[in-house]
This record gives C-alpha cells, sequence and structure tokens, in this order.
C-alpha cells in the first residue's frame, strides 16, 4: 500500500511527516528514522535537478532516538553458528568462520578480500579502503589463517585474485 498518492509536485513537508509519525506511532522508531532519512535525501535530489520547487524533506523532525543494541551473541551461540557454517558450502561457510574469527563488523570487508592483501608470513592482512577510508590492519589468528590456507589449496586449479569464490564447483564473485 502506497504511502501517498500524491505527485511529487503537491507534496508537503507535512505530508512527509505524517508519514514518519504515523510510523513513530506504530512504534518504530528506527523506521520512521529511515523513512525521514530516505525523504530527505530524495526530495533534496529532486529539489536539486528541478522536479521540485523547494526541498520539503530538509525540515522533517527526526521520529525519535534511537536505543543502540547491547545484545551480542552468547558463547553457546557463537558455538552453534559456526557448526552451522560447515553445512552452509564451500562460500558461505568460510565467509561466516573468517568473520567470527577476524571480529570483522564489515561483511563487505571479508567478501572483497583479496590475496594481495594478506601476509601469510606475517599473519595479517590489510584493508586498504575501509569505511573510514584509512587503510586497516587485521592480525589473523592460528584458525583464521588455516582457513585462508584451505581456501588458497581450494583454488590452486583456478586461481583469483579474491580470497572468497569457490563454492566447490563454480566461480563466483566475477572471476573467470
Amino acid at each position: 500500500m502506497p504511502y501517498s498518492s500524491k505527485f511529487i509536485g503537491s507534496l508537503t513537508r507535512a505530508d512527509l511527516q505524517i508519514i514518519v509519525d504515523a510510523k513513530q506511532a506504530e512504534g518504530k522508531v528506527v523506521m520512521a528514522n529511515r523513512l525521514r532519512a530516505a525523504f530527505s535525501a530524495f526530495t533534496g535530489w529532486a529539489y536539486r535537478r528541478g522536479y521540485m520547487p523547494e526541498d520539503i524533506g530538509v525540515m522533517l523532525q527526526r521520529a525519535g532516538r534511537e536505543t543502540p543494541r547491547e545484545r551480542t551473541p552468547s558463547l553457546d551461540e557463537v558455538k552453534e553458528i559456526w557448526a552451522q557454517t560447515f553445512k552452509m558450502g564451500a562460500l558461505w561457510g568460510p565467509f561466516f568462520r573468517m568473520c567470527i574469527l577476524t571480529g570483522q563488523r564489515n561483511r563487505k570487508d571479508i567478501l572483497e578480500m583479496q590475496w594481495s592483501w594478506v601476509d601469510m608470513t606475517r599473519c595479517r592482512y590489510k584493508i586498504p579502503k575501509p569505511k573510514n577510508g584509512r587503510p586497516h590492519v587485521v592480525h589473523l589468528s592460528e584458525p583464521a589463517m588455516a582457513e585462508l590456507s584451505s581456501l588458497k589449496e581450494q583454488q590452486a586449479h583456478a586461481p583469483c585474485p579474491l580470497c572468497l569464490f569457490y563454492d566447490g564447483q563454480n566461480i563466483c564473485n566475477g572471476c573467470k
């Protein structure tokens, strides 16, 4: 169901605020704030390109303060996740194990890990362009090194610049 049936040119700031406020009233503060951010980005884009006479999203009020998540998996939950990774196949299993072993929160840094970033002799890898824009060194534990060594062996017949690329039968992630 659409949030509004009005054309973009007839929307007002009040129309958008009503949508944000309605989502907040449902108790979905985070979603309401995401809607506000999307509206602000969209109306700013439309205004800069001349599709709207003014940026009606610029003064939208936030739905409220978001409460940061404080839950982390228990040790038993991590053990269960670890056990399940061995049932996920040759691409996703190593991916999740490397996420656990390195503690990397940005999954992209694991999925896009390249062999040229990995220093097997110094047990580390360097992410050249992480989220914050500054190169980041990740030290690798013995289990992480074993995981990478296993991946390297799997790629012996079909080398690829990416560490995580092979699902046992097909080359993935753009390597051909």
